[in-house]
C-alpha cells in the first residue's frame, strides 16, 4: 500500500512538473498586458495589441505587411535583439524561454516577424504615424497561443522630407522608444526599426539596439 501511494505522489509530481514546463512555453512575453505599446490588445488588456490605422494608405490590401527577416543570420539577431527589448519588461532568461524558434531563411511561413508601418503626410509634413510588429514563433502554431503583436498607434518627433524621402519617426511607451527611420525611393520604402530601454527589469545595463529592417510598397505606406 505504501509502495503503490508512493508512486502516486511520484506520478502527480512528474504530470505538475509537465504541466509547469508546457506553461511555461505558453508564457507569450510580449502578448496581451505583458506587451510593450500604446494600442489595445485584442483582450482589451493594453499592450502588445496590433494597431488599427485609420490612414488608409492606397494598396495595403495588396502589401498588408513587410517581412523583417531573410536569412538565418537575421533570425538570429533578431532574437538577440528581441530579448534585450523585452529585459525592461522582465529578466533575460524568461524572456529568452518564452520565445520559441523562428525561421529567417523564407522557406516556411509558419514562423518569422511581420511589421505594419504606415504615415500621412500633410502639405509635405508627417503628420502621423502607426507601427505594428508581429512575431510568429514557434509557439504561436501550438494551440491556444497567438502571434506576439508589439503595436504602437501614434509616434512622435515626425520628420519627412519631400525631396530626399528619408523620414523618421518616434514610438514611446512606459519602457523607452522605438524609432522608425528610411527612405522613400519612388515606388520603395526602406526602413529600419531602432529601440532605447529606459528601464531593466533586473537592473542591468539598460539596452539598445536594432529589430530589423524591411523594404515594402510606397503605396503601402505613405498616405498623402
Amino acid at each position: 500500500m505504501k509502495k503503490l501511494t508512493l508512486l502516486l505522489v511520484v506520478s502527480i509530481a512528474m504530470g505538475l512538473s509537465a504541466c509547469a514546463k508546457k506553461k511555461s512555453s505558453d508564457a507569450r512575453i510580449g502578448a496581451g498586458s505583458g506587451g510593450r505599446g500604446d494600442a489595445v490588445a485584442s483582450d482589451g488588456s493594453g499592450g502588445g495589441g496590433q494597431v488599427t490605422s485609420n490612414l488608409n494608405p492606397p494598396c495595403t490590401t495588396q502589401y498588408p505587411y513587410a517581412r523583417i527577416l531573410q536569412d538565418s543570420a537575421q533570425a538570429i539577431g533578431f532574437r538577440a535583439s528581441y530579448v534585450n527589448y523585452f529585459s525592461a519588461i522582465d529578466t533575460v532568461a524568461n524572456v529568452e524561454s518564452a520565445l520559441g524558434d523562428l525561421d529567417g531563411t523564407g522557406q516556411t511561413n509558419a514562423t518569422g516577424v511581420n511589421t505594419q508601418f504606415q504615415f500621412k503626410v500633410v502639405n509635405g509634413q508627417m503628420t502621423s504615424s502607426v507601427l505594428n510588429l508581429i512575431v510568429y514563433d514557434s509557439y504561436s502554431t501550438q494551440s491556444g497561443n497567438t502571434p506576439i503583436q508589439i503595436g504602437y498607434s501614434a509616434g512622435s518627433n515626425n520628420s519627412y522630407n519631400a525631396s530626399t524621402g528619408q523620414f523618421s519617426t518616434t514610438f514611446t511607451d512606459d519602457y523607452g522608444s522605438v524609432v522608425v527611420s528610411g527612405t522613400v525611393q519612388g515606388n520603395v520604402v526602406r526602413a529600419q526599426v531602432l529601440f532605447n530601454n529606459t528601464k531593466s527589469a533586473d537592473n542591468s545595463a539598460l539596452k539598445s539596439g536594432s529589430l530589423g529592417s524591411f523594404q515594402t510598397a510606397s503605396c503601402a505606406v505613405v498616405s498623402q
